[in-house]
């Protein structure tokens, strides 16, 4: 048996802080850091949301996360076909 782990949630916004029009907000798991950049912090990882089947992919300045982890993103949404 595999020991449980907990998962950490990281807010992206600071305390108080309101979302800008047009962003949207996306709360998931992280299943994959598929790139990290660890002199900028530029990640790009993979994310399962409730609801939908597939993993979703998310950029941006996300250093150090880790698979397991509760993430709550804000920003752009761009759908890629």
């Amino acid at each position: 048996m595999e020991p449980s782990r907990t998962a950490t949630q990281r807010p992206l916004l600071p305390p108080g802080a309101a979302m800008q029009p047009g962003t949207v907000a996306l709360e998931g798991v992280l299943e994959l850091v598929s790139y990290a950049n660890q002199e900028t912090g530029w990640t790009v990882v993979k994310l399962t949301l409730p609801g939908r089947p597939d993993l979703v992919t998310a950029v941006g300045s996300l250093s150090g996360v880790q698979p397991g982890e509760s993430l709550r993103l804000s920003g752009r949404w761009e759908p890629v076909d």
